[in-house]
């Protein structure tokens, strides 16, 4: 009976943790979606090997050109790498009002960086790899 009982417990222990993976891979396959669809880039999906593969047409091209981040961002720059980090939903104007600020503390505080909404060396070394020329951005939102 305590070996039934204790099998069954080890189940119920067992499926919980299946379904509460299988939620956490839902919501970060959502969000994944979520960022691609905001920073404008198509993905692919491919079979290697019997898994998955997300292949983003729009970002291979733009590592070929080996994008180097400025070390004195823009106010446009650091505002179109946290809509590209899926954290600010603006416009990229360069207007750094109440919207960016919140921006910059949710990337801040998503990334164990001290929240105060200033964007210094550290949160910009850990954003900047975000960044995609506001240039290119405008072409792809035309």
């Amino acid at each position: 009976m305590k070996k039934s009982m204790g099998l069954l417990v080890l189940s119920a222990l067992f499926l919980t943790g299946c379904a509460t993976c299988t939620d956490r891979i839902g919501k970060l396959e959502s969000r994944i979606d979520t960022l691609e669809g905001k920073s404008g880039i198509t993905a692919e999906k491919e079979a290697v090997g019997g898994e998955e593969a997300a292949v983003g047409t729009e970002a291979t091209e733009l590592a070929a050109k080996e994008i180097v981040a400025p070390e004195s961002p823009t106010k446009k720059d650091i505002q179109a790498a946290l809509k590209n980090a899926g954290f600010y939903q603006g416009d990229v104007d360069g207007k750094f009002g109440p919207k960016s600020k919140k921006a910059v503390e949710d990337f801040q505080t998503a990334n164990d960086l001290k929240a105060d909404g200033k964007v210094g060396p550290n949160t910009w070394d850990k954003l900047k790899k975000y960044y995609v020329p506001t240039e290119t951005l405008e072409t792809q939102t035309k």
